[in-house]
């Protein structure tokens, strides 16, 4: 696992763009993921733009900082 530490005002895009890519085939059924898509339609679905898996600690850490 590789562990990102992100000061306050860093560049996310910057920080997603060097990240490893990985296949789908290595996301398992359970992982959290973030996926940013353009807004769907009536007729149809929204087409996803970025997909980031690994935000577990992320979404553990967000109550955490909510509280502060």
């Amino acid at each position: 696992m590789v562990r990102v530490h992100v000061r306050v005002g860093a560049d996310l895009q910057r920080l997603i763009s060097r990240a490893p890519a990985v296949s789908l085939t290595d996301l398992h059924k359970g992982d959290a993921v973030v996926i940013l898509s353009t807004e769907g339609t009536a007729s149809g679905a929204g087409t996803a733009i970025t997909l980031v898996s690994g935000v577990e600690p992320i979404l553990q850490a967000a109550p955490t900082l909510a509280r502060r």
